[in-house]
């Protein structure tokens, strides 16, 4: 698997009450992730890629976890990423010049 950075794609000025360590409750990178390519644990689900052999060894996405009606249950790309570490031993190719804005 391979991601990236995901910095914050503001509408309006960023508010000042948010420092960049808590991007990640906005599902941005936050403050402390590699400024190298280097392996990761995981990255967050809008800037993340996975072959599709990989992907279906692992049976996909857990279809209970996400946001949909009243679940709020997050996080199916971080649970992803621990079943393919233990199943192939490697966690995900960040590199921070692949970036997206979310």
């Amino acid at each position: 698997a391979a991601g990236g950075k995901i910095l914050p794609g503001w509408e309006a000025k960023k508010p000042k009450f948010l420092p960049e360590e808590y991007y990640w409750l906005i599902g941005a990178t936050h403050k402390g992730f590699p400024e190298e390519v280097t392996e990761v644990r995981n990255t967050f689900g809008s800037n993340i890629s996975f072959k599709a052999d990989v992907l279906k060894a692992l049976g996909g996405f857990r279809s209970e976890m996400g946001v949909k009606g009243k679940g709020l249950l997050q996080g199916e790309e971080t649970e992803l990423c621990e079943r393919m570490r233990e199943k192939f031993g490697r966690g995900v190719v960040y590199n921070p010049d692949a970036i997206v804005y979310h």
